[in-house]
């Protein structure tokens, strides 16, 4: 079926397994919190012209509850948050299929853009610009976040994206390898 909505949690609320929910260009207030069966969540004119934003101490998008990559969010900008974990957002035993997304001046104690934890999701022409994590510090510019996690990367832009990666991560960055140390981790996406 079909609805209106002015905001995107009641319309993620009502939608369907398998739905895709199309946003139109805005500012909408997180958090986004994707429910237990997979949907899209897709903008449709991109993350230039569609931005989320938290109203509140929380990652703006929550993924959680063992989802897959039929969970999408495509389109987006993330941006203004400061929370606890993942300013941006929060993957939590799921593997969903972020595209197109751009992560900009969120903050938090720890994965200032992504906090990962027992999740594998996939990136996929997603920027990073901005982002802070206070954990990093001295190095304020960590912004993701990878516990027991494996995060598929692709055509990461700007070059800006550093990593803090737990011990016993796993990592795959564009095909360059698994388990990745990490310093290995962080040398080669400041290589891009």
């Amino acid at each position: 079926g079909t609805g209106l909505f002015d905001e995107i949690q009641p319309a993620i609320d009502f939608a369907a397994p398998g739905a895709t929910i199309l946003v139109q260009p805005g500012l909408y207030d997180g958090p986004i919190v994707f429910p237990d069966h997979p949907i899209s969540l897709i903008s449709s004119s991109g993350p230039e012209e569609t931005i989320l934003m938290s109203a509140d101490a929380d990652a703006i998008v929550l993924f959680a509850d063992g989802l897959d990559e039929n969970s999408v969010l495509e389109g987006f900008t993330l941006t203004g948050a400061s929370g606890l974990f993942g300013g941006a957002m929060v993957v939590s035993e799921s593997s969903p299929s972020i595209r197109n997304c751009i992560f900009l001046a969120n903050h938090a104690i720890e994965g200032g853009g992504l906090f990962v934890l027992n999740g594998a999701p996939d990136l996929e022409d997603c920027h990073f610009l901005g982002n802070m994590a206070l954990e990093a510090l001295p190095k304020p510019e960590h912004l993701l976040t990878i516990a027991e996690a494996e995060v598929k990367v692709q055509e990461i832009k700007n070059g800006n994206l550093y990593s803090f990666v737990s011990l016993a991560s796993k990592a795959t960055i564009d095909g360059l390898g698994e388990n990745l140390s990490r310093v290995k981790l962080m040398a080669l996406i400041n290589e891009v």
